[in-house]
């Protein structure tokens, strides 16, 4: 019992800040709406506190400045009916087409990580934040919106250093502060690396 909890990873009060490459797709599992295409790569810079720790388990706030080119079509013009305004065949027309706009956000969240040995974790993670769209798609008005990430993943520790995966579903809405918001979903993944101060 001794050699297991001398193994136990007891982390302390720590600081670590990174960068991170994010990719994601609306094709991708689970969601798979085949009636619009929307692609998304990013990266973000990532600030991390602990703010709670216990044996193998601990909870921390993190921070995340993030750039995304987003890639955006839509697939089926049906979408787009009488409902959407006397102009909804101009609209068919412009969102039909294959564009690329920016989406700059500025989330904060928590992670819940548990250590399986000194140097490997997995870990949970939630994010929220606002969210600032170039332009309009047929589902989300362009302007202020949010942005919500969730995540499954792993780190490794090497020294100062976290090499770190996870698996990402993220959504972009307005809250219905404007029309249209029915939102964006993806999934994807997340790879970066962070240092501790």
């Amino acid at each position: 019992m001794a050699a297991i909890s001398q193994d136990v990873h007891e982390p302390k009060k720590e600081i670590k800040i990174g960068a991170s490459y994010i990719r994601t797709s609306q094709a991708n599992w689970p969601f798979g709406d085949t009636t619009y295409l929307y692609e998304t790569v990013g990266v973000k810079a990532t600030f991390n506190l602990v703010l709670w720790n216990h044996s193998r388990f601990r909870w921390e706030v993190i921070g995340e400045p993030s750039w995304f080119v987003a890639y955006h079509q839509l697939v089926n013009p049906y979408y787009i009916g009488l409902g959407s305004g006397e102009d909804f065949l101009e609209q068919r027309e412009f969102y039909t087409q294959s564009r690329t706009f920016n989406e700059l956000v500025l989330s904060v969240g928590f992670i819940f990580r548990a250590y399986l040995s000194h140097s490997l974790s997995t870990y949970l993670v939630g994010t929220v934040g606002p969210m600032y769209g170039s332009s309009s798609t047929e589902r989300l008005k362009d302007g202020l919106a949010f942005s919500d990430i969730g995540g499954l993943g792993v780190s490794y520790d090497i020294k100062r250093i976290s090499l770190d995966f996870r698996m990402v579903l993220r959504h972009n809405s307005n809250a219905n502060l404007w029309a249209p918001n029915s939102g964006h979903n993806s999934s994807g993944f997340e790879g970066g690396v962070s240092f501790k101060l």
